[in-house]
This record gives structure tokens, sequence and C-alpha cells, in this order.
């Protein structure tokens, strides 16, 4: 069993050393326990060593005439979903729903909204930290604020920043052309550190919509924007919604992720409906 590890241990090496698949060849010749074997016993011992290493959750798959590892434990197979089928019952596919959500909120490098632009938040914390003024583009529109703190709701990342004696919160990702003061400044910020409520700019229009759509789609993309429900029914597999929302943005991409779940649609704000029809031409 010794010899097995050793082997075991010295193709993961092997492995992580090449970023493309190596050949048996290679493998026999780099590794001093298969470099003396006949190639039967070498492929013997190969085979072995895969099994093994495939229990402790790395796999090393043949692909386009070599191997490759991949490491890590992943769920397939049939078998892993017929178990939680069996145990779950008419609950499995709420299951799974959840799971596909949790999975995708938690991954911070898939491109998700929880992601922030380095050089974004770096400019920003560097002005929280160092008391400075900010001016920057929101939405094609000028601001001169003085920032102080970060709110993260509904996978979305806010700045926190006073403008004009109000405090107010700015999705960072509309934010351009960041611009610092050059000395720091000496407004006192804390009485807006208490209760930061979420505001909306002067010129966002509140849309209110109805739709009728797959109960577990909302479930998956409900967090994509913003909105308040002000009713909402089950009808078997489908929800029946009521909605008002003032984030058009995060409006526009539900509705691309939602599009083939939804069964009826009603929005009151025609100038939207004009930017929908004319974005998805």
């Amino acid at each position: 069993m010794k010899n097995v590890m050793k082997r075991c241990l010295a193709l993961i090496i092997l492995f992580e050393k090449h970023t493309v698949g190596i050949d048996a060849n290679y493998i026999k010749d780099n590794i001093p326990q298969y470099r003396e074997l006949s190639p039967s016993a070498f492929h013997r011992s190969f085979e072995r060593d895969k099994e093994v290493l495939r229990s402790m959750g790395f796999v090393i798959n043949y692909s386009n005439d070599k191997w490759e590892l991949e490491s890590g434990y992943e769920i397939s197979g049939t078998d892993i979903w017929k178990s939680i089928e069996n145990n779950l019952k008419d609950k499995s596919i709420d299951f799974i729903t959840i799971f596909l959500y949790i999975k995708k909120i938690i991954n911070f490098e898939d491109g998700t909204q929880l992601s922030l632009d380095d050089e974004k938040f770096s400019l920003l914390q560097k002005a929280i930290t160092n008391k400075l003024r900010v001016s920057f583009l929101y939405k094609n529109s000028k601001r001169v604020v003085y920032p102080y703190a970060f709110k993260l709701y509904k996978d979305s990342w806010y700045l926190c920043a006073v403008d004009n004696e109000i405090s107010k919160t700015y999705v960072i990702r509309h934010v351009d052309e960041i611009k610092l003061a050059n000395k720091a400044h000496s407004k006192n910020l804390s009485p807006y550190l208490q209760n930061t409520k979420f505001s909306w700019e002067k010129d966002s229009n509140k849309i209110s919509m109805n739709l009728v759509m797959n109960k577990r789609t909302y479930f998956l993309y409900q967090n994509t924007f913003i909105h308040k429900q002000i009713n909402s029914t089950v009808n078997g597999d489908d929800l029946l919604l009521d909605i008002e929302t003032y984030d058009d943005y995060g409006l526009k991409i539900f509705l691309i992720l939602a599009a083939d779940s939804l069964t009826s649609i009603s929005i009151d704000d025609k100038n939207f409906v004009r930017e929908l029809v004319n974005e998805f031409q």
C-alpha cells in the first residue's frame, strides 16, 4: 500500500506541472516506480492507481490521445439523483432548484453581480478609508459625493454616500470615471452610518407589471432585480405575480433569463416596453 500511495502522489504532482494532457510514455518515463516495469505491468499498475485516485476525488481521463487530471468531487450520474428522488419524493425538484440557486450565488468567479470590479472597488475603498470626496458618472450623470460604506443586497453591490446632505445608494456596476479628491474632507459622516436605506434616483421610474410564469424559474432568478411583490398566487406550477420595481436594468436581465418560462406579461411603463422591443429585436 505504501508503494501505491507513493505512485498516486507522484501522479498528482506530475499532472499539476502540466496544464495540458500528457501521454502514457511520458507518465511511465517520469515516475520512478513505473519506469522499470514492462508495458503490461505498467498498464495494470496505472489502472489500479487511477481507481485509487478516483476514490479520493482525483479523476484521470483520456481525451485527444492524452491523459488529463480533473481534481475535486462533483455530483454526476443517475444513482445520486435516484437516491435524492427516493428520499425526498415530491420535494426532490424543489431541492435541486435550491441547490442550483445556491451554487450560482456563492460562486464569486462565475460573472455574477456578486463579483466586484477590482479597480472600482479599490478606488472607492481608498476614498472611504481616507475620507476623500469622490466624483463619478452614474448612468451618464455626474455625481459628487462623500462615500462612507458598501452594501450588498440581492446579488448587487451598492456604494453608500452623502449627496447634497442626503444619504443615497448607488449600484456600483453603474459607477464610471471615478475621481478622488486630493485631500481629506472634514464632513462628519457618522450620522449617516445608522440604518442606511436604499434610495432611488429622482429620474428613476417605478415600473408595475403583472406576469404569469413557472414558480421554480421565478425562485431561481428573483434576485436578479430588486422588486416588491404586491400580490402573489400559486396555481399549480405557475405563479401569478403583481410586481413593482425601480430596477429597470435588473428587470431586463430577469426577463432574458426567464423568457422561456413566462406565460404572460403586462408592463405599465410604455417607454420601458419600447426599450425592451428595441434591445431584443
